[in-house]
């Protein structure tokens, strides 16, 4: 989901880091880090999906609408709905974490 938020954001602002970070409520250099992380795995930043993968614009656009009411970042905000529903649904936490790509100890701290 992650992958997919920036992808949307870099395609609105034309690539133009500075912005899309801007729009993310993010540091610049922490979207270039992701940025290359998603080139390096994809090749680009237009990412393809399985057939099956919700509609992410509709829910992108709304997850932006929630971080401007809420005054928050659109990234830290997925992160804490995903992390609330792996939990509601008890998943193993190490499964949890790696979902999230993160190790368990960040994971344990999204908890917190």
């Amino acid at each position: 989901m992650e992958e997919d938020i920036i992808c949307s954001q870099l395609e609105i602002s034309a690539g133009v880091l500075s912005q899309a970070a801007q729009n993310l409520s993010v540091p610049e250099t922490t979207l270039r880090r992701k940025a290359n992380k998603i080139r390096e795995a994809y090749g680009n930043t237009n990412v393809s999906r399985l057939k099956g993968w919700v509609d992410m614009p509709v829910l992108i656009d709304g997850l932006m609408r929630l971080a401007n009411d809420r005054n928050a970042s659109i990234l830290d905000l997925a992160q804490h709905i995903l992390v609330r529903e792996f939990e509601r649904r008890r998943l193993p936490r190490q499964e949890a974490a790696s979902l999230l790509g993160v190790s368990l100890p960040t994971y344990r701290r999204y908890l917190s």
